[in-house]
């Protein structure tokens, strides 16, 4: 299972198990309260436990609420992983509800 530790406008790091590379584009669905956005991130750096990635192909409007996110809201959600032909999908959900 992967989670999210950091999330800015630009990115997250992402925990891992040694399971992600440099390079892995990976969907990514966020989701807390009525805030739903889904993008793709580009793995830039990693590490045994922990991997940078990058939002592209980011709209202005769903960067802002990401920044919202991630100033209002410092909990980080948890995030879900499953495997679809070669594709790795991440599902964020706000699990304190």
């Amino acid at each position: 299972m992967l989670t999210i530790s950091n999330l800015t406008q630009d990115g997250a790091t992402l925990t891992h198990n040694n399971t992600l590379k440099v390079g892995d584009i990976i969907p990514i669905s966020l989701k807390y309260d009525d805030i739903e956005i889904n993008t793709k991130v580009k793995i830039v750096k990693v590490s045994e436990k922990f991997a940078q990635a990058e939002f592209f192909n980011l709209s202005e409007a769903d960067a802002n609420q990401i920044l919202y996110l991630s100033m209002m809201h410092p909990e980080q959600p948890a995030v879900n992983v499953t495997e679809t032909d070669h594709e790795q999908s991440i599902s964020a959900t706000n699990d304190a509800e």
